[in-house]
């Protein structure tokens, strides 16, 4: 046999990282191959609007995890890489850089700027596709698409079309959100609603038969009221019953508009009457349409005020306007009071604009029908969300659903294909030829300018990706997907969508179950942003960043001073020495064992270090199991069988972790194993000289054991369980070609179990024994055992005597006075420590632990007794202080022992 090669004396995960992940890319594992059962996941097309975000990470990680899993399983597993085109994002992104040069898209035209945007596109694509590659992603990257590549661009074409055709997409006029910034319509999703202190004005208008008599109305818009087309009050608020039917004077523009009744005003608020503005006003919208009253739109598309408007206001801005006719009201003595209010702005969550109500020609979906669909397949478990509470998130919204407006006011997207004649009529087709050729025209047409929300287009990904409507062995084989990861803050914008267009157009749902991670937070709760410096980018975590550059990343784009100040403070303050270099694999541990089915996730960057350490931890272990070792052997002893039983329940604890989607509790497994079971125990033991066999024989299948075990671990920590296998297999293998061991592979051996855990026991006690007493680690100590210990202490008496610091071992029926007694479980043994311990300064030092854990237990005790505990404190907490009144107990017995042993010297 050759020899095995010497790994690096230390741990570089740059160095790994940088070799494997081209590797990998080149070896294609994220290909789908063999005949084994498809089993897909579409990872969530990230924006094209800039890099990856630790979100980012975490989806990423938990998806690859998983298809490696399941590829070493025997799976035939796609993971599906793409990017989204961002409609309004990206197109915000690429003003902004053009703005800074002084350059206006209006002065580029639409084709120039659809090739700036597309050549960011490729910059930012290319950043994004390295990144996943950096983080391990696995994907099948010769299929990597784009929501506006040409094969994706006509499956959103088809859908739009024949959604018009079955009647489910209208054009309409009707009232929406409009960002007067970006100059289009948003989605109510989109929309952040922003407490704000405003005012509230209280407004005169006059009777037009009386006019020395007036109506008050509170508003928190009183530019609008130059679109008001009537006052309404409570059809049974007997204040202004005697109005109803009457006209009232418009303050300003002096038009008459009715005085009307209706069920929806609040007599209790403000005066009890309510000014309707339909074109401006949502609920006014729905008043204006039961009483038949004219949508007088007052405002043009960025906010100014329009030709409807009295001469002296038009083109100037809604709230520069507000200004001068609150001035105007006052010279006409019609401004009655002002009085503070505090009200919910809507606010785009883009642009961070003011939004109004505008009514405008708009595309929209029914919804009604399709909501139907995929609900019934909620109802018939059909879909399913871990955690479970999500589903009632998702049965709302669609119970509620309204129609969607899909047509956005850009040029960076997919243009609607709808095209109109000189009369305006408008034919749908996917491209005008096909338009002209279906309806025999001739004449001229022009294309609807608007796109489609980027929703649209997104809300195909798992079979668009897979290039429906044509039939393909990849739509057959990976439709619909097995599973979705993503984050709850898009259920509705994406996750419904999918389920009710994947239901409609393949009449299955896209993926039987929806893992709903949780959100990113800083190590105190904190949302991250960058004014408050805790902003971590995974590159950062990964490689490493002083604190220079991070500074200069968190400020980059800052124009304002006081703001670019406040991050680089906070920042100095998160971050004063920067960020030192953990690697993927530490990165990706840590977001594993940080997944549990919590709303919000608080990363820690002391968990990162641990996973770093850990990943130290693994490499030193194949180090030392690699100086010394036989590449081949059979050697068998109690320890061994041993580690067979627990890396068969290993194997089985990781399978069901894996299947609840415990990502925290699968890491935690497989740390708990290497560390505590494997390197403290197995390499402690066989450093010790064994009767049994040649030293290598023992290491040799130490290491044998262990390349199994690094398969286990590799869906977790990819880089540097391969690292470690082509240390051993050269470096053209890949770990990734190999099958995942099963538990049947590990023989289980309860009674080789239970003889190592009274080995294990039996040491760690001696150890405890000596911390507690602090008994110099150089000491030899003198053991007795009674008869029926021989068997454990003839079997592993090398062992005992190296890990514990033990002399001479001694058989006795009674145990001498001068001994500590240490039993546990069935284990009866005795320490000599005539000579090893002060008996004064150790009965005082036991006499205050004891006082110290008797005062810890009282005050558990209390709190637990407290009847307002018993009854409200959550089940979790006090399973917790059980577990910890329950240690408090067995350290107080164990110090009374102590303390009585000492005593009897």
């Amino acid at each position: 046999m050759s020899e095995i090669p010497k790994l690096t004396e230390s741990y570089n995960p740059n160095d790994i990282e940088k070799r494997l992940y081209p590797f990998w890319k080149n070896i294609k594992i994220g290909q789908p191959k063999g005949h084994g059962k498809p089993y897909a996941i579409s990872l969530p097309p990230p924006n094209v609007t800039g890099a990856l975000h630790l979100g980012h990470a975490l989806q990423h990680t938990i998806m690859d995890t998983i298809t490696r899993q399941k590829r070493a399983e025997g799976y035939n597993v796609l993971l599906q890489p793409g990017t989204d085109h961002a409609g309004i994002a990206t197109q915000m992104v690429v003003e902004r850089q053009l703005s800074a040069q002084g350059i206006n898209k209006q002065d580029l035209g639409r084709d120039e700027m659809i090739e700036k945007i597309q050549a960011w596109k490729k910059t930012s694509g290319d950043r994004i596709s390295q990144q996943m590659l950096e983080m391990g992603v696995s994907a099948d990257w010769d299929n990597d698409r784009f929501t506006m590549d040409e094969n994706f661009s006509q499956s959103v074409l088809h859908a739009f079309v024949t959604l018009y055709e079955q009647g489910y997409i209208y054009r309409g006029k009707r009232l929406v959100n409009w960002d007067t910034q970006l100059k289009t319509a948003v989605s109510d999703l989109e929309v952040v609603n922003e407490e704000r202190q405003g005012q509230i004005w209280y407004i005169r208008y006059p009777l037009t038969q009386n006019p020395d008599q007036s109506i008050t109305v509170a508003t928190t818009r009183p530019e609008t009221l130059l679109g008001d087309m009537a006052i309404c009050v409570h059809p049974e608020d007997s204040r202004y019953s005697h109005l109803i039917g009457q006209t009232v004077t418009v303050p300003i523009c002096n038009r008459n508009i009715p005085v009307i009744a209706d069920d929806s005003v609040d007599p209790e608020f403000g005066t009890g009457c309510v000014k309707i503005t339909p074109a401006h006003d949502f609920n006014d919208y729905e008043i204006g349409k039961r009483h038949q009253l004219e949508m007088l739109n007052i405002l043009n598309d960025d906010g100014t005020l329009n030709d409807q408007c009295p001469s002296n206001y038009q083109n100037l801005d809604r709230f520069v306007a507000r200004k001068q006719m609150i001035k105007e009201l006052e010279a006409q003595g019609l401004l009655e009071r002002v009085e503070p209010h505090t009200s919910a702005l809507p606010v785009g969550d883009r642009s961070n604009t003011v939004l109004e109500p505008y009514l405008t020609d708009q595309w929209y979906v029914k919804m009604d029908g399709l909501a139907k669909e995929a609900l019934q397949s909620l109802h018939n478990e059909e879909l399913t969300f871990v955690p479970d509470n999500w589903r009632s998130n998702y049965q709302m919204w669609l119970d509620n659903i309204q129609d969607w407006c899909i047509s956005r006011q850009l040029w960076w997207g997919h243009r609607i294909p709808a095209f109109y004649d000189s009369e305006g009529k408008i034919y749908v087709g996917l491209d005008e030829e096909a338009v002209r050729q279906k309806h025999n025209i001739t004449g001229p047409l022009t294309q609807d300018e608007d796109v489609l929300d980027t929703w649209f287009s997104s809300a195909l990904w798992p079979f668009a990706t897979q290039s429906w409507p044509q039939d393909s062995q990849r739509l057959e084989q990976f439709y619909p997907n097995s599973l979705l990861v993503t984050g709850f803050d898009i259920i509705f914008f994406w996750v419904a969508r999918m389920c009710m267009f994947g239901k409609h157009f393949t009449q299955k749902m896209p993926f039987p179950t929806v893992y709903v991670t949780g959100l990113i937070r800083d190590e105190f709760g904190q949302k991250m942003s960058k004014s408050k410096g805790n902003v971590l980018d995974p590159t950062d975590l990964i490689r490493g960043a002083s604190l220079d550059e991070l500074i200069l990343k968190r400020t980059h784009g800052m124009m304002q001073p006081k703001m670019k100040e406040a991050a680089i403070k906070a920042t100095r303050k998160s971050f004063p020495d920067g960020i030192e270099p953990h690697g993927t694999d530490a990165l990706r541990f840590t977001l594993l064992a940080l997944s549990t089915h919590t709303k919000d996730i608080n990363f820690d960057l002391n968990k990162l270090r641990a996973s770093r350490n850990f990943c130290n931890k693994i490499w030193n272990a194949a180090r030392f199991l690699s100086q010394d070792s036989n590449p081949v052997s059979t050697y068998q002893s109690v320890i061994t069988q041993a580690l067979s039983h627990q890396i068969h329940l290993l194997i089985q604890e990781c399978q069901i972790h894996m299947a609840d989607y415990r990502f925290d509790r699968y890491a935690t497994t497989i740390y708990e194993f290497f560390w505590h079971d494997f390197c403290d125990w197995q390499l402690e033991l066989a450093k010790v000289s064994s009767k049994d066999a040649p030293h290598t024989e023992r290491m040799g299948h130490l290491y044998q054991v262990f390349e199994s075990i690094i398969v286990i671990m590799h869906p977790a920590l990819p880089f540097i369980t391969e690292a470690l296998w082509q240390a051993r297999h050269g470096e053209q293998d890949s770990i990734t070609q190999q099958s995942m061991p099963t538990a049947n592979n590990f023989t289980l051996n309860p009674e080789a179990f239970e003889l190592f855990t009274a080995l294990k026991t039996l040491i760690s006690g001696i150890r405890n024994i000596r911390s507690e007493l602090s008994i110099s680690p150089k000491a030899k100590l003198s053991l007795y055992c009674s008869k029926d210990e021989q068997g454990l202490f003839k079997q592993f008496t090398p062992e005992i005597q190296k890990l514990a610091g033990i002399g001479d071992i001694i058989t006795t029926e009674k145990m001498p006075s001068n001994v500590c007694a240490y039993v546990n479980s069935d284990i009866a043994v005795g320490i000599d420590l005539s000579g090893h311990i002060d008996i004064t300064q150790e009965q005082q030092r036991l006499e205050k632990r004891i006082a110290k854990t008797q005062k810890e237990l009282d005050k558990v005790a209390l709190k637990t007794a407290n009847p307002k505990y018993l009854e409200k404190a959550p089940q979790s907490l006090k399973e917790k202080d059980q577990a910890v009144a329950k240690k408090l107990k067995h350290d107080l017995d164990q110090l009374h022992q102590y303390l009585v042993t000492i005593q009897n010297l």
